[in-house]
């Protein structure tokens, strides 16, 4: 907790408000991460207020922006107060300046992933990278469980904050956190090896398909879903409430991940005859149009059993726009961050970025062949 002193105090900056007063907004990404994330800072403020209901939304479509159903959302609900936990929010800038503008309201931000420097936040928001103080790529629910306990005192919630960093694929970054679920609920990591691979393996990661069931089934209504599971196996102090589907929202999660399921097979079994290898580069561009939101979900998986690789899953995302997910298979060293936002900078209304390893973009169809062209060129032109 030491190292997180600055973080923590920061935060406090504007949680002792939030604290005090009826009127915060939760936005959260909507993957496991970011629901993870957002159920516990829900789970916090409402044992350090009175508050019975919070209002809480992810974008729509997978996006780590600020949407216009989400703007919207804001505005009929006029907070004084805006938290954003796993969003990155680095193309919504002004459009944060101008809302805060107008509602007279001041916003917490965590995010982790990797941005520029030149980026200017409005002074209304307190922005947290952890990058700035050398802490790594923490995930956004490992940073809600240290003020969950911070404030608490209590470790109850290790749980979901590991759940979110093992589906990040953070569970080095975490050891601490994965031993302080090894220790309270053993059963959830019954392991000595505290790493990614291990992780994999345990129940933790079995829940975070859960929660990804959610956005993938059911786009931001289903995130609110898993939410919702998470924050009443939170009140229930009952684990087991995802795995065995004790509640309504728990046991609409097992549905969609079946369904989810279903589909991603049959998505994985279609790669080796229709995807786009280029040897050379060693990179394989599948299109695919999935029944649900699972492009990201393809390439980690795809990833696993292509380590010579860099996969983008590309698939439809509006009638206008293309999404393109990144992965790296586990002998590639290609920074995807960078790949993402050097392929995407000169396209109009595009937009790329992320992790080194797992990255993504969104481009307007018409634009797919000259990405492809694009990300050709920067692989050729990093290996020289």
């Amino acid at each position: 907790m030491e190292k997180w002193a600055a973080i923590i105090k920061q935060s406090e900056t504007i949680l002792s408000h939030v604290f005090k007063e009826n009127s915060v907004f939760l936005l959260f990404h909507d993957d496991a991460d970011g629901c993870c994330a957002a159920a516990i800072l829900l789970n916090l403020i409402s044992k350090q207020t009175a508050y019975t209901l919070l209002d809480f939304a992810s974008p729509e479509k997978h996006s780590v922006e600020l949407t216009p159903g989400l703007l919207n959302k804001i505005h009929r609900k006029k907070p004084k107060f805006i938290i954003s936990v796993d969003l990155a929010l680095t193309s919504s800038v002004e459009k944060i300046k101008t809302l805060l503008s107008f509602l007279g309201a001041r916003m917490l931000i965590y995010d982790h992933h990797v941005q520029s420097k030149s980026i200017r936040w409005p002074e209304r928001c307190i922005h947290i990278n952890p990058f700035k103080f050398n802490l790594g790529n923490i995930p956004a629910s490992y940073y809600s469980y240290l003020l969950y306990k911070h404030y608490t005192k209590e470790n109850d919630a290790c749980w979901v904050g590991a759940v979110g960093a093992v589906a990040d694929y953070r569970a080095e970054e975490c050891r601490g956190l994965l031993e302080e679920v090894s220790h309270r609920y053993p059963s959830f990591y019954p392991f000595k090896t505290f790493d990614q691979p291990t992780a994999l393996r345990s129940p933790l990661m079995a829940m975070a398909y859960l929660v990804n069931a959610g956005y993938q089934h059911s786009d931001h209504s289903g995130a609110q879903v898993a939410v919702e599971a998470l924050n009443e196996a939170l009140q229930l102090g009952d684990p087991t409430v995802l795995l065995e589907g004790k509640t309504e929202k728990a046991a609409m999660l097992q549905r969609f991940l079946r369904e989810v399921n279903k589909e991603l097979r049959k998505s994985l079994a279609q790669f080796n005859s229709k995807a786009e290898f280029h040897l050379d580069s060693r990179i394989a561009f599948y299109s695919i149009k999935p029944k649900f939101n699972i492009t990201s979900q393809i390439a980690t998986q795809l990833q696993h059993s292509n380590p010579k690789a860099i996969i983008a899953v590309i698939s439809p995302e509006t009638q206008k726009t293309t999404k393109v997910s990144l992965r790296r298979g586990g002998m590639m060293k290609t920074d995807l961050a960078a790949l993402a936002e050097s392929t995407t900078s000169g396209l109009f209304q595009a937009s790329g970025g992320g992790h080194q390893e797992a990255a993504g973009c969104v481009l307007r169809n018409e634009d797919v062949d000259l990405w492809k062209k694009n990300a050709l060129e920067h692989i050729r032109r990093v290996k020289s």
